[in-house]
């Protein structure tokens, strides 16, 4: 049988099953729709944790998701603004918390990013100064652009005629999640050093810390010292920063199956300890009713993430490799997202 350029002809292309020729017509737009795919895949870097980057846009997305829906905002009897969380009011709400706070997960995955960026300013001969500079910029750059835009509508608001009212006096809770871009911004600013100290003593600075953090939460909760509380939660976010340098240096992703079980369990067993024993809240988020976890961490908080490096330990980065030279159209990246 001859063929022609176009393939067969006549009443041999009948013999074609039908199925083939719809997929032949679907082809093009499925080969462009993979090809994208595959550019955007193929143009990360093979040294990328894509597990790291899933987990730090589901953060995002739970943050947004978390505000916009449980915090009730709503003027109380005095006319001003709240914002509380009603956690406490639906029975068993507290359970949703260990899953949806998500705030020590960032400062893991940050620590996993920074030390990541620190190593590789180390190998390009960075200073110190260039590298600390260097994040800031890239965290406080969209904050300031934020910032104008507002200001420039405050002052417009209060250039018209009428008495005007700053937001920070109407409504001071809109600006509370600022807090976040200062604790972080401290934490970049320490890398050198706190990466310096993760390389030398490991395991040991880990340990050190969660030793601090006990003796400022008996510091606060028993001879009442406010100023422990405070030192007590910048602790807290230390650890969880540090715990990302561990996760990255200690490959955990590549663990024995045992070992990413245990870390899982002793972080839930932990958490279970405190806030069951130890007179913590079972909240992990503030919430309308009075707690000790209201306007910061406390030592529950470090349990957390450490369950929560051995659960998405699970989710491995692929063999190296794999990024590179595999067949059109097979990924990897959608099983990370569905675990």
């Amino acid at each position: 049988m001859c063929l022609d350029p176009q393939g067969l002809r006549g009443r041999d292309r009948g013999t074609v099953p039908l199925s083939t020729r719809r997929q032949d017509r679907q082809a093009p737009g499925a080969a462009s729709q993979g090809s994208t795919l595959d550019r955007l895949v193929a143009a990360t870097p093979a040294s990328r944790d894509r597990v790291v980057d899933a987990a730090r846009a589901l953060c995002i997305v739970v943050v947004t998701l978390w505000h916009w829906t449980l915090s009730v905002t709503h003027r109380t009897a005095d006319g001003s603004l709240a914002m509380p969380n009603p956690i406490h009011a639906v029975s068993g709400g507290w359970l949703a918390t260990w899953v949806l706070q998500i705030m020590p997960v960032f400062f893991l995955v940050g620590g996993y990013a920074n030390l990541a960026g620190w190593q590789r300013a180390q190998a390009a001969g960075t200073t110190a100064g260039q590298f600390v500079g260097g994040r800031l910029r890239r965290l406080l750059w969209p904050t300031a652009v934020w910032a104008l835009i507002w200001l420039a509508g405050e002052l417009v608001a209060a250039a018209l005629p009428g008495p005007h009212r700053w937001m920070w006096e109407w409504f001071p809770g809109y600006l509370t999640p600022l807090w976040f871009l200062g604790v972080y911004g401290l934490l970049i600013a320490a890398v050198p050093i706190t990466a310096t100290l993760h390389a030398r003593y490991r395991a040991w600075v880990l340990g050190a810390l969660v030793l601090l953090i006990a003796v400022g939460s008996v510091a606060h909760r028993s001879a009442g010292l406010a100023w422990a509380g405070w030192v007590t939660a910048a602790l807290v976010w230390l650890f969880c920063h540090q715990l990302g340098y561990a996760w990255r240096s200690w490959d955990l992703g590549r663990r024995p199956l045992a070992q990413r079980l245990a870390i899982v369990g002793a972080g839930l067993a932990g958490l279970a300890g405190l806030t069951m024993m130890a007179g913590y809240p079972l909240s992990m988020v503030a919430t309308a009713a009075p707690s000790p976890t209201s306007s910061r961490p406390t030592p529950p908080s470090p349990p957390w993430p450490s369950s929560n490096s051995g659960c998405w330990s699970w989710s491995r980065r692929p063999p190296s490799g794999c990024s590179a030279g595999r067949p059109p159209g097979s990924r990897w990246w959608p099983s990370t997202w569905s675990r």
